[in-house]
């Protein structure tokens, strides 16, 4: 997709301005905001592997079984439980308490689970 957008609209210009959210004001800005997007949100987080590869063997490091996401994670107000290392817990209690101070409803108390680092 890339390799097309840059054949088809060559002339991108080394410095644009525009503001946040704003249209598009003709195809080239276009086209330069969808390169942006496949390469910020989509590219950055595709995994290549072997699938013929079994799970145990060396060689096959990419099967973690992981999920990526661009920017913020919303909180869910069904959120009951998080897990983290104990010293994650204080700045995490902090985020839930300042998340029901601004009126975000959670949902009864959010456990804080321990995992090793």
């Amino acid at each position: 997709m890339l390799e097309g957008l840059d054949r088809f609209f060559p002339d991108t210009p080394a410095v644009r301005s525009k503001a946040a959210g704003a249209p598009a004001q003709d195809a080239q800005e276009a086209v330069d905001e969808a390169s942006s997007l496949i390469t910020r949100d989509l590219q950055a987080f595709l995994k290549f592997w072997d699938v013929d590869l079994p799970e145990d063997h060396p060689e096959n490091f990419y099967m973690e079984r992981e999920w990526r996401k661009f920017g913020n994670l919303e909180l869910a107000s069904c959120l009951q439980e998080v897990v983290a290392p104990p010293r994650y817990h204080d700045e995490l209690r902090t985020i839930l308490d300042n998340l029901r101070a601004r009126g975000r409803y959670l949902i009864g108390e959010v456990e804080l689970t321990s995992i090793l680092e």
